[in-house]
């Protein structure tokens, strides 16, 4: 799924009633890279998907969810320095809250394979890259963290949000897991072990927050 490692294993299954039914849902986790995953074959279907994200209450008007996305933001710019443009804002939603946010500061682009698909963005073309509670969706991660630190300039900054996965946490009551968009979850090792493989430097991490510097 991430590292192609055949240390794979299965690492729960659950019962869990989604849209009026009791689905039995399977997860996996690598030995070598830590990621948990769900099984491909119990992720919704495209339609469903993207009901679900557009159920979600993300509005450029709503104050909450614009603060919301200024903590990553905050996170990051400490590390930007004087020159922090052009941006990308990467799995944006229906929204496309950081060029809201950002207006009138800086040029940023938004992608987003369910709303905005059709992004041109070009190799080495971004000084930031913002992926805020996105990378928990990819059905393709190593590709899709590829994808990012290609875009990247050289010495650019990734900032990621997405909730990370450790051993106090009771998987199966997770509200994180029991959203049924969330398919991948990570751990710091796996964050680790991204930045090993596709040359970046973590700067800063938190519990949910990372800033990463291409090499």
């Amino acid at each position: 799924m991430l590292c192609q490692s055949e240390a794979v294993g299965l690492f729960a299954k659950y019962k869990d009633k989604l849209f009026g039914q009791n689905l039995i849902r399977e997860y996996f986790s690598c030995n070598c890279c830590d990621l948990v995953f769900l099984h491909p074959e119990h992720r919704l279907s495209y339609r469903d998907e993207k009901l679900r994200y557009l159920e979600h209450e993300n509005a450029v008007s709503d104050l909450k969810y614009m603060n919301y996305l200024k903590q990553l933001w905050d996170f990051v710019e400490e590390s930007l320095g004087e020159v922090f443009s052009p941006g990308l804002d990467y799995g944006c939603g229906p929204a496309k809250g950081y060029e809201r946010l950002l207006e009138g500061r800086c040029q940023i682009d938004s992608f987003d394979p369910y709303f905005y698909p059709h992004t041109i963005m070009k190799a080495d073309s971004y000084q930031f890259i913002l992926c805020s509670e996105a990378a928990e969706h990819f059905y393709s991660p190593f590709e899709q963290f590829q994808e990012m630190q290609k875009l990247l300039r050289p010495k650019g900054f990734l900032g990621l949000r997405t909730e990370l996965r450790n051993p106090s946490i009771d998987f199966e009551k997770w509200y994180y897991r029991l959203d049924p968009t969330h398919v991948v979850f990570y751990s710091e090792k796996t964050l680790l072990w991204l930045a090993q493989e596709l040359d970046l430097e973590i700067i800063k991490c938190s519990k949910n927050l990372l800033v990463a510097q291409k090499t």
